[in-house]
């Protein structure tokens, strides 16, 4: 599904979540507001399982400069290692390639190395890296949709 989720629920998914982000989300944002803002401005990519949200993509588009960013990939613990987030990150993907974005980006904590992976796995590749993050981009004009 495609931005369905409620203030709400997001907020009860980022809580239950909270603890796979390295730091923990909740040090770093105010968890209420954070959902708020997904909800407002971000475009989501949910995965919901007997009517619960379970995995959560949402990212910003900027179609001025054809970029766009990545703020949170998160799945429950229960639903993790099932192929969630690399499906959700290809449908966010698809759907800014489809708009004609050049490029995407996104933060994430150097300690969080399954997240790591999973982003190197889809192609994106070290920008920057800061005392606790890594910024990661990915070439969007130059790979082929059949890719995602």
């Amino acid at each position: 599904m495609r931005n369905h989720a409620t203030p709400e629920v997001l907020a009860a998914h980022l809580r239950e979540c909270d603890f796979a982000f390295k730091p923990p989300l909740s040090q770093r944002v105010d968890i209420p507001t954070y959902a708020r803002k997904i909800h407002e401005k971000a475009e989501r990519f949910e995965a919901w399982i007997d009517n619960r949200l379970v995995g959560l993509v949402a990212g910003y588009l900027n179609m001025e400069d054809r970029s766009g960013f990545i703020t949170n990939v998160s799945v429950v613990a229960d639903a993790r290692g099932t192929g969630i987030a690399f499906s959700l990150c290809s449908q966010y993907l698809q759907y800014a390639q489809e708009r004609n974005l050049k490029s995407i980006a996104l933060e994430v904590g150097k300690e969080n190395a399954t997240a790591i992976r999973l982003y190197e796995k889809m192609g994106f590749t070290t920008q920057s890296a800061r005392e606790s993050t890594l910024m990661f981009q990915l070439d969007l004009a130059t790979r082929p949709q059949q890719q995602l």
